[in-house]
């Protein structure tokens, strides 16, 4: 409400002032006055002029453009300038008493303004708009077109296709079953003979046996023929968790392992005196008087190795007298380990002082010793001698034969 009753105010103000500048106080010679006032009311506006010498021309006035703006601006440029203010939107300068305002220099870059009679003052114009430049701010670059996103595949999925529009709907045929179609009685010597397919049965076989299982002594009665030996022609002599040993008393002709023959008598040959069982392998070993035979099954065939007992050792005892005695070979049990060595061991109450292989003396009993139960002859000629809890072991050097180490003894036999 303030604003509007300044603006009334100052309205009057200008109006007066109008008022005296239409009425000049000095008188000029062939000059011509024009005044136009741009405000609201008509009835203070007029134009004057006076001509001096100049008469009969008649002169056609200036229609002046009266724009009236809004109060809004009115008041926004009361509040920036202390100035009168004018209703009109038109920039205005401020009339002098004493001179007529003068037009303002225009600007290069606009056009010449046109020219006018003398006498008359153009109103001022606005000066033409600019275009504005166009800015860039570094770091963000002009767009540009636009990219269209890629297209992602991910494995195990085929990439999409192109979309395919639905078209009308098509029922689908209803599937008829097949009719049956009339068929002929056939002749039976027309039908494609065919034989019957076999399904294959899987049956387990039953696994062989690492032992023998039943062993089977065979000899040769009066008539002639081949029969089983009975009790009375074999006897057990020793056995333990490794082997069995037997002591034959007939003649020997053929060692059956499970109905299979493993060993035969050849003609001409000494008869065997004893055979040794193998309880954890199909294997025998035949003693027939200095030789022995090794009966072994290998890829399911009997094959059959013959070796000589050495002779090259020397075993002694002492008498009641404490005289050294030679033990005989037939006070042994023979035997043949897996790497072609020579096992001798001691029947039930002998007992041996002293061993010399190949004229050296490897062992000799001295007082606190205890007697050995076995001794055994390598390939390589050394010599092993097996005691009740201890294993003692004598290499062979070109000096003689020398203690190399002791083991302890895993498992005992136990003679009959």
């Amino acid at each position: 409400m303030k604003c509007r009753i300044y603006t009334f105010l100052i309205l009057f103000i200008q109006i007066g002032y109008v008022y005296c500048a239409d009425q000049p106080n000095d008188k000029q010679s062939n000059t011509d006055i024009t005044t136009g006032d741009e405000s609201d009311y008509e009835e203070d506006n007029y134009q004057v002029t006076e001509n001096t010498g100049q008469f009969g021309q008649e002169e056609e006035p200036l229609p002046i453009k009266e724009e009236l703006g809004s109060d809004e601006e009115e008041q926004g440029e009361q509040g920036e300038q202390e100035e009168p203010l004018d209703l009109s939107t038109k920039h205005r300068q401020p009339y002098e008493p004493t001179q007529p305002s003068e037009t303002e220099p225009t600007q290069p870059s606009q056009p010449e303004p046109p020219q006018f009679q003398p006498g008359y003052q153009p109103a001022p114009r606005y000066p033409l708009p600019q275009p504005y430049p166009r800015y860039y701010y570094p770091g963000y670059p002009p767009y540009g077109p636009y990219q269209p996103y890629p297209r992602y595949y991910y494995p195990g999925y085929p990439p999409y296709g192109p979309y395919q529009p639905y078209g009308p709907y098509q029922p689908r045929p209803i599937a008829q079953p097949p009719q049956p179609r009339p068929t002929q009685p056939t002749v039976p010597s027309q039908l494609p003979h065919t034989k019957p397919s076999k399904i294959p049965v899987h049956v387990r076989q039953k696994p062989l046996s690492k032992v023998c299982e039943i062993v089977t002594l065979v000899k040769k009665n009066s008539y002639g023929k081949l029969v089983p030996m009975k009790d009375g022609d074999y006897k057990r002599t020793h056995t333990d968790s490794v082997k069995i040993k037997f002591k034959l008393h007939a003649n020997l002709e053929e060692v059956l392992c499970d109905g299979d023959i493993a060993y035969i008598h050849s003609p001409g040959k000494p008869y065997p005196s004893s055979i040794i069982q193998k309880k954890r392998i199909k294997e025998f070993i035949i003693r027939s008087g200095d030789e022995l035979f090794i009966v072994k099954l290998i890829n399911k065939k009997w094959v059959r190795n013959d070796a000589k007992i050495p002779q090259n050792f020397e075993i002694f005892t002492k008498d009641s007298e404490g005289n050294e005695v030679p033990i005989p070979l037939n006070k042994c049990h023979v035997d043949v380990s897996y790497f072609q060595s020579f096992k001798f061991t001691f029947k039930k109450g002998v007992k041996c002082h002293k061993i010399i292989v190949n004229g050296n003396l490897v062992w000799e009993k001295t007082e606190g010793d205890e007697y050995p139960m076995a001794f055994s002859i390598t390939c390589k000629e050394n010599v092993v001698i097996i005691f009740d809890k201890n294993i003692y072991v004598y290499k062979r050097k070109t000096e003689g034969y020398v203690f190399s180490h002791l083991t302890p003894r895993r498992r005992r036999s136990k003679d009959e």
